[in-house]
């Protein structure tokens, strides 16, 4: 479990805050994350890995709608 989380949720936030810094840095402001479907919906047979793409989606949107990389650290 807390290799998937690291994978998963950790992996993604730690990569997303050093490029919106270097986003930002260059003038630009467009990060893509990608999340599945399951982001969407809890699965029993897949709740962790649904909660981690929750996760990412979450995240996401949260620093489209700040634009505050710091929120990251």
């Amino acid at each position: 479990m807390r290799q998937e989380i690291a994978v998963d949720m950790t992996a993604v936030a730690d990569i997303s805050r050093v490029f919106i810094e270097q986003l930002r840095t260059a003038g630009r402001e467009v990060l893509v994350n990608a999340a599945s479907m399951a982001a969407y919906q809890p699965n029993p047979r897949m709740a962790l890995y649904g909660a981690t793409e929750a996760f990412v989606l979450s995240l996401t949107e949260a620093l489209w709608r700040s634009h505050a990389a710091p929120a990251c650290a």
